[in-house]
């Protein structure tokens, strides 16, 4: 509610629905990184037990970060990049 105060239109949240290029995106991002994240989770619980499946739900972190700086050219700062490593050890770590 503070950003319809400080904006004092709140019309201008619906804007961007009639930009093509918005509306694509809402559907690709419902589409393809939800829904087909949603069944490969559900694939991998086939596959795999709950307990491993569930640990591997924590690399989604790791390859939103990375995919990021690889296809939008996004920063990956030191941090960021240690994030992702102490991830990967954790996971590999639980998974021995």
């Amino acid at each position: 509610m503070a950003a319809f105060d400080v904006k004092g239109d709140p019309s201008a949240y619906l804007r961007p629905l009639i930009s093509p290029n918005y509306v694509i995106a809402l559907f690709y991002l419902g589409v393809f990184c939800s829904v087909i994240c949603f069944f490969l989770s559900c694939y991998s619980l086939t596959r795999l037990s709950v307990a491993r499946a569930t640990v591997f739900a924590n690399l989604t972190t790791t390859v939103s970060v990375l995919a990021g700086a690889m296809v939008l050219h996004e920063s990956l700062t030191v941090g960021g990049a240690v994030c992702c490593v102490l991830i990967l050890v954790g996971i590999y770590g639980v998974q021995r």
